[in-house]
């Protein structure tokens, strides 16, 4: 390690690198949404902080306050739905 780490680096390997970090950056609002949303999520309680900025992320594209909470809210109620579902689906498939 201490021989790689005190080795020159080419050009093209600095090249390389650099491409390899921007090709897997961001660049879109939803994937940067996306990202902010996982974090706010993980460090909120019960994922306040994700239903909120999901929310947000629907007026910015252009829904009503209105609108975008009956969006995130009905996404939250088929998701519960479809978790219970296949629960019960999978604990009768066990026996």
């Amino acid at each position: 390690m201490e021989k790689m780490a005190a080795a020159p680096v080419a050009d093209d390997e600095l090249n390389i690198s650099k491409r390899g970090f921007i090709d897997r950056f961001p660049r879109t609002f939803g994937t940067k949404a996306q990202v902010a949303n996982t974090f706010a999520a993980t460090t909120t309680p019960a994922g306040v902080g994700g239903l909120a900025l999901s929310a947000r992320f629907l007026q910015k594209g252009g829904l009503g306050a209105l609108r975008a909470t009956a969006a995130v809210a009905l996404q939250q109620t088929v998701q519960v739905i479809t978790h219970v579902a296949l629960l019960i689906f999978f604990s009768a498939a066990a026996g």
